[in-house]
């Protein structure tokens, strides 16, 4: 294995050096910014660009909710936000890589790390719902075992935390 990677043995994935998952606040709103614009999500999806930077700026107790983006070499190449959002242990998650970066495992990255935290939160499934033409999210959605339903015409992918 190269000094570029390393192998975690607790998640059975390659993490690169320059590659670190941490969590985000408002202190991180100009790199999402950022993201954004190169997405080009600024002028395009208002709705997306809002909804991204409401993940960063609302404070609920951590606990419950969490945000973390993808650094590679400093720069944000994607959002992850869970919440949980049942008595019944169920955890709702959304993941946003930008399109440049994707294909190179940020989003399976991101979404290890959300799995993990939900995990941690004792949740029995974790849920991301995308539109049912997003065929890369339900993919990485797939990878990870999810249970795919379609309801009132978006995807829902339910990935069992328990381990059987």
């Amino acid at each position: 294995m190269t000094d570029l990677a390393a192998r975690s043995e607790s998640s059975g994935f390659i993490k690169h050096a320059d590659r670190i998952v941490r969590p985000l606040g408002p202190r991180s709103e100009p790199a999402v910014q950022g993201l954004l614009r190169r997405c080009g999500q600024s002028s395009r999806n208002p709705v997306t660009r809002q909804m991204i930077l409401d993940l960063i700026s609302q404070s609920t107790e951590p606990a419950i909710t969490w945000t973390a983006g993808l650094f590679v070499a400093n720069e944000l190449t994607g959002v992850t936000r869970a919440s949980v959002a049942s008595r019944e242990g169920h955890v709702e998650a959304m993941l946003f890589v930008d399109e440049e970066w994707r294909r190179q495992g940020i989003g399976s990255m991101l979404l290890r790390e959300t799995v993990d935290w939900s995990r941690r939160c004792d949740a029995t499934a974790l849920r991301l719902v995308c539109e049912r033409t997003d065929w890369p999210m339900r993919h990485l959605a797939e990878k990870f075992g999810a249970r795919l339903d379609l309801v009132f015409g978006q995807m829902v992918a339910d990935i069992p935390l328990v381990q059987q």
